[in-house]
This record gives C-alpha cells, sequence and structure tokens, in this order.
C-alpha cells in the first residue's frame, strides 16, 4: 500500500482552495520577513530579510495574476 492518486480530476474549487493557499503562505512569509527585517540590528541580514519579503510579495502577486488571468479566459 501506498500513496494512491484519487480516481476523480480535480475540481475547479479544490484548484480555488490551492492557489488561495499559496498566495496566502506567500503573504505570510513576506510580512514575517518584513517584520523581522524592521526588528534587527544587523543591516546585512535585514536586507536579506526585506529582499525575501519583496520576492514573496511578488510571487503571490504572480500566483494571483495567474489565477485571475485563469478564471476570465477558462471561465
Amino acid at each position: 500500500m501506498g500513496f494512491r492518486y484519487p480516481d476523480e480530476p480535480t475540481t475547479p474549487e479544490q484548484w480555488q482552495i490551492i492557489a488561495w493557499m499559496f498566495i496566502v503562505s506567500l503573504l505570510g512569509l513576506g510580512v514575517t520577513a518584513w517584520y523581522f527585517a524592521t526588528q534587527t540590528d544587523k543591516s546585512d541580514i535585514a536586507w536579506h530579510l526585506a529582499g525575501i519579503g519583496v520576492a514573496s510579495f511578488l510571487m503571490a502577486t504572480a500566483v494571483w495574476g495567474l489565477k485571475r488571468g485563469v478564471e476570465i479566459f477558462v471561465g
């Protein structure tokens, strides 16, 4: 017995949930990185954390844009 894929395909509602899980996770990572970037006294660590925060916000925006594009063209 191992992992078995379900017999039915993923529904559009399930894809919505998956997309929002990615978006919320990336936004949470971005907010956390920015918070810790403002709390540290070491400027090199702060710049790295700020970069991670910006990258996370950009990835969340890209996932949201992809989700909206699919909704517009498919739906």
